[in-house]
């Protein structure tokens, strides 16, 4: 209880600075196939499940298949070089319909930090719920991809109350993690 008090008052008030290549004003995914008929979603997540989270989207005759969720252009350019070598060929970028502000008019501009590795590494957030997997963020940075969960404003309460229990639905993996600043705060 004293560890996740401490991580949960480092995470609201102290943010760390992100040097950014990009602006991060967008939140972006790949669409990288989609089926008609029935296919092996297991061989899908096997291929290409460690470079993002997969999403799978029924729609009236076919499923679509995604790939995110990225914050930054070069990130989902680089994530998408990597689709394509493996062999998803006309896999394309498109920009989610997430709200990046707050109801207030605040941007969301910190998220919560739990790892940093030299290759996406998603393959165990894929088994997530699918609710709670639509709160992780990938970006690229310096040489490294960060991931991270849930997007906040550092000083509103309800952000930091709706993070708190994404926080208690991941659990330890959030032990180390910390607040950063993912793009900068518009007045």
């Amino acid at each position: 209880m004293v560890l996740k008090t401490i991580l949960l008052s480092s995470l609201f008030c102290t943010a760390f600075a992100l040097q950014a290549q990009d602006n991060f004003n967008t939140v972006y995914s790949i669409r990288v196939v989609s089926y008609s008929k029935v296919f092996d979603s297991k061989n899908v997540l096997d291929k290409i499940g460690d470079l993002g989270l997969v999403r799978f989207e029924n729609a009236e005759i076919n499923t679509r298949v995604y790939l995110g969720n990225y914050l930054g252009k070069k990130t989902v350019q680089k994530i998408l070089a990597q689709v394509k070598k493996r062999g998803y060929t006309s896999a394309y970028i498109v920009e989610d319909d997430f709200e990046l502000t707050h109801s207030t008019g605040k941007y969301n501009s910190h998220t919560f930090q739990i790892g940093a590795f030299k290759t996406p590494n998603a393959h165990n957030l894929n088994y997530l719920e699918e609710d709670l997997k639509r709160e992780f963020y990938f970006s690229y940075s310096k040489g490294v991809y960060r991931i991270s969960v849930g997007l906040f404003h550092p000083t509103l309460t309800d952000s930091k109350e709706y993070n708190e229990g994404i926080l208690d639905r991941i659990g330890p993996v959030a032990q180390n993690g910390f607040a950063r600043q993912f793009r900068t705060i518009k007045p």
